[in-house]
C-alpha cells in the first residue's frame, strides 16, 4: 500500500463507509479493500462488481445513508458536492479531492462555508476536514 492510501486510512476517522463522486472509479478496488462499504454515485455503468460496493442513482438516497467517514472526489465530481451539502453539514466526513491542481475558488469557498478547512496538500490530492 503506498503513501496515498495510508493517508486515506489515517485521515478517514474510521473505515466504515466511503462515498465516491466523479470519475474516481480507478480507486474503487482499493477503496473496497479499505472500507466496509463504498457508495458510488452512479453516473455511469458499474465497472467493478463487489459485495461491498453500492451504486446509487440519486443523491436523495445518499442523504439518508449511515455516516460516511470519507467523501472522495476528483475535479469532475466537485460539482456534485453542492448536491450533498446537507450530508456534509450533518455528518462532517473528511473530504479528499484527487487532483494535480488546486481546486477552483468557487469550490474552496463552498467548502469553507460548510466549515471545512484544508489540512493537507499532497502530491495529487487535497484533504479537507471540519473545523
Amino acid at each position: 500500500m503506498n503513501k496515498f492510501y495510508k493517508r486515506i486510512t489515517k485521515a478517514a476517522d474510521g473505515t466504515h463507509s466511503c462515498l465516491v463522486l466523479g470519475s474516481a472509479t480507478e480507486f474503487l478496488e482499493d477503496f473496497s479493500n479499505i472500507f466496509e462499504t463504498v457508495f458510488v454515485y452512479k453516473d455511469h455503468e458499474p465497472l467493478i462488481r463487489k459485495k461491498n460496493i453500492v451504486y446509487q442513482e440519486f443523491f436523495d438516497e445518499l442523504i439518508n445513508l449511515p455516516k460516511f467517514n470519507l467523501v472522495f472526489t476528483d475535479i469532475s465530481g466537485l460539482k456534485n458536492l453542492r448536491l450533498v451539502e446537507r450530508l456534509l453539514v450533518k455528518q462532517h466526513p473528511t473530504i479528499m479531492v484527487y487532483s494535480e491542481n488546486y481546486i477552483d475558488k468557487e469550490f474552496s469557498d463552498f467548502l469553507k462555508n460548510c466549515q471545512y478547512v484544508i489540512v493537507d496538500i499532497g502530491k495529487g490530492y487535497q484533504l479537507w476536514k471540519k473545523k
